[in-house]
């Protein structure tokens, strides 16, 4: 617990005194910030929803790879802390590639998967990685970025060739950027600023297909989620008709109130009763606080015998997926595979 509680400072004091500090300098100027803000998958000294989402462009990235649920991960990251927060805009550094991946073999229709995927994660503006200045056009390849990342210049033999491509990245652009994200689920991800953030295919209650989410920290839980109309709902405006807890037996107790309070006013949450609290703080409101308010909350429900329990407007439900959830409710698909497309 002391542990915890160590890292759980040195996690607020980044998010506080670096991201929210160079943001509140570069307004001071007339200026805007944009950060990759996490660390490897999430993990790190910081909170990386926190931490990216300080910023006015919250930026991931992806790579020219074949592991596409580890490459584009960043990307979901910054686009859940934007879209949680309410930034409009979701960077992402574009086609990074190595040495031995790139050797000036990329063209648009290989990249436009590669592109698609990305605004499906919800990125909407790319940042390609790399455009070199090329001053000299009768020196080829000309400039580069040593032999690192996707030689991405009007010294490529496919450049003059690659107006529409270019039209219909902008187009997808330009759309994305004033539309709204929609997910059904929000994932709560572990307190403590610390933890390896999950990618699709590892989350804690596996999510259907056709369907999208967020992950949500549990500071904007705190600072302002509220239900309207039976959907968790946040100040910028998303709005998720689940949440999922993060795996685990820890919870603080004002987060494990706050969720009592949710579950009262009509949300449905999903996941497992909290058995202690991570923090030493809990000592000052009785050792036993978490356990008796999450037995109050779970009551019967161990997802074996009895798998959810209403409370208040809402329930809490464990031991059932969400693709059971998903047809109790009658809540449609976000996107349908027409049959006779491959």
């Amino acid at each position: 617990r002391f542990l915890w509680d160590v890292r759980r400072t040195i996690s607020d004091l980044v998010t506080e005194n670096y991201a929210a500090t160079m943001t509140r300098l570069a307004h001071g100027h007339g200026l805007k910030l944009s950060m990759e803000g996490y660390s490897s998958l999430g993990g790190g000294p910081f909170d990386s929803l926190d931490y990216g989402g300080q910023v006015d462009l919250p930026m991931g990235e992806f790579w020219n790879e074949t592991d596409e649920s580890v490459h584009f991960h960043p990307c979901r990251i910054m686009a859940s802390a934007a879209h949680t927060r309410g930034r409009p805009v979701v960077a992402a550094e574009a086609f990074s590639a190595w040495p031995k991946e790139s050797s000036w073999r990329e063209h648009p229709g290989a990249l436009k998967r590669l592109a698609d995927a990305a605004f499906c994660e919800g990125v909407n503006q790319l940042v390609l990685q790399s455009h070199a200045l090329q001053p000299w056009l009768n020196r080829q390849p000309g400039m580069t970025f040593g032999h690192w990342g996707l030689h991405y210049d009007r010294n490529q033999t496919w450049w003059e060739q690659s107006k529409p491509w270019h039209e219909y990245l902008a187009r997808c652009q330009f759309l994305l950027q004033r539309g709204r994200a929609v997910a059904d689920v929000c994932y709560l991800v572990a307190e403590g600023g610390f933890a390896e953030l999950p990618t699709r295919d590892r989350l804690a209650v596996p999510m259907p297909a056709g369907r999208d989410y967020d992950l949500v920290s549990p500071a904007v839980v705190m600072a302002g989620m509220t239900v309207q109309k039976g959907r968790l709902t946040l100040p910028s405006g998303a709005n998720y008709q689940l949440m999922v807890l993060p795996p685990g037996e820890t919870m603080t107790l004002p987060l494990l109130q706050k969720l009592g309070e949710l579950v009262r006013a009509g949300a449905t949450i999903i996941g497992t009763r909290p058995q202690r609290s991570p923090s030493l703080a809990v000592q000052f409101s009785g050792a036993d606080a978490v356990r008796r308010l999450a037995d109050e909350l779970w009551g019967d429900c161990d997802g074996r015998t009895a798998k959810e329990r209403r409370l208040g407007l809402g329930r809490i439900v464990a031991g059932k997926s969400l693709q059971e959830i998903f047809e109790e409710c009658g809540t449609p698909l976000d996107l349908k595979k027409k049959k006779n497309l491959p």
